[in-house]
């Protein structure tokens, strides 16, 4: 049993949730071809407040279609490996204030590149049913792989000898991509690729990110 400042929170049944909706994951590409439309969500946090933003973009040439937000209290503090349960509440919210639709999104955390094939991506994917992609700035213990030596690069991840994602070399750092759900292997790289520009994370994303906080200082200026 994990002791927080939130609540007694046991892992043990949060592993059952995840295995649950492992279970769910459809590892083929059933989104809308050809790709238009790539929405990124994030939250982002102070204390026990979370803002959640949603952003839509158009691919062809990366103007904003839609922006949401959601903000409120979280109930569940951040534990390496379960943080679908920390955002997933705000992160719907927000997705479901979009007024208009898109036909894939990205999650500022890992897909079934996870120890029980169910990283936030996923958590958010089967919930929603949609096609999504985790992108992860760190990777989880256990995760076996070779950093690519030059931009653009990419190579294979694997957990348990199974191929879950890839790692991606860009502006010499590194992204960590792998298939959330109703998307295959192959196709979430080359979505991320398309989706790449100025900054590490890809453009969905990375506003989503940037907005996300922005809100957060808007709406908590006092809260560190």
């Amino acid at each position: 049993m994990l002791k927080s400042r939130f609540h007694n929170i046991n892992l043990s049944k949060f592993e059952n949730v995840q295995r649950v909706i492992a279970s769910k994951i459809i590892l083929s590409d059933m989104f809308h071809k050809p790709l238009r439309r790539v929405a990124g969500v994030d939250v982002s946090f102070k204390n026990n407040f979370g803002c959640a933003a949603s952003v839509i973009l158009d691919i062809q040439d990366m103007s904003i279609v839609d922006v949401s937000y959601a903000s409120g209290k979280v109930s569940v503090p951040y534990y390496p490996g379960f943080l679908g349960f920390r955002e997933i509440q705000l992160s719907m919210k927000s997705i479901k204030k979009l007024n208009e639709w898109f036909d894939i999104l990205l999650c500022n955390g890992h897909g079934i590149a996870h120890p029980r094939s169910c990283g936030l991506a996923s958590h958010i994917g089967v919930v929603l049913n949609s096609p999504t992609i985790g992108v992860a700035l760190n990777p989880l213990k256990g995760f076996e792989y070779e950093e690519p030596s030059k931009d653009g690069e990419s190579k294979p991840i694997f957990y348990s000898g199974r191929h879950v994602g890839y790692i991606l070399r860009h502006h010499a750092r590194y992204i960590f991509i792998s298939p959330g759900n109703m998307v295959s292997l192959d196709s979430c790289l080359e979505i991320v690729r398309s989706c790449m520009d100025a900054h590490i994370l890809p453009e969905p994303l990375y506003l989503a990110h940037a907005l996300s906080k922005k809100y957060m200082n808007s709406l908590y200026p006092g809260l560190t």
